[in-house]
């Protein structure tokens, strides 16, 4: 029996950084071993909210957690783990 595994990440107002390590993520799409992607947005705006909302509908393994500020990367993993 495999394990499965959960990928977490952050991101906060960066769409081009974001989206081209979203796009190298790709083949754990597809991956049986992983189970969900799951981001938390920081409190972006713009393309980059529009873009994870668009991930969301398309992919079924990533689940979108948004917050209304900016966290940090302290408290915006306390809420991921």
């Amino acid at each position: 029996m495999s394990s499965r595994f959960s990928i977490v990440m952050l991101t906060y107002n960066n769409f081009d950084k974001f989206q081209r390590c979203i796009y190298s993520m790709t083949p754990y799409f597809f991956n049986p071993d992983i189970k969900e992607i799951m981001i938390l947005d920081n409190g972006s705006s713009g393309n980059l909210v529009e873009f994870l909302g668009n991930l969301e509908k398309n992919i079924g393994k990533i689940k979108v957690i948004y917050s209304s500020k900016n966290l940090g990367v302290a408290g915006g993993r306390k809420i991921l783990f």
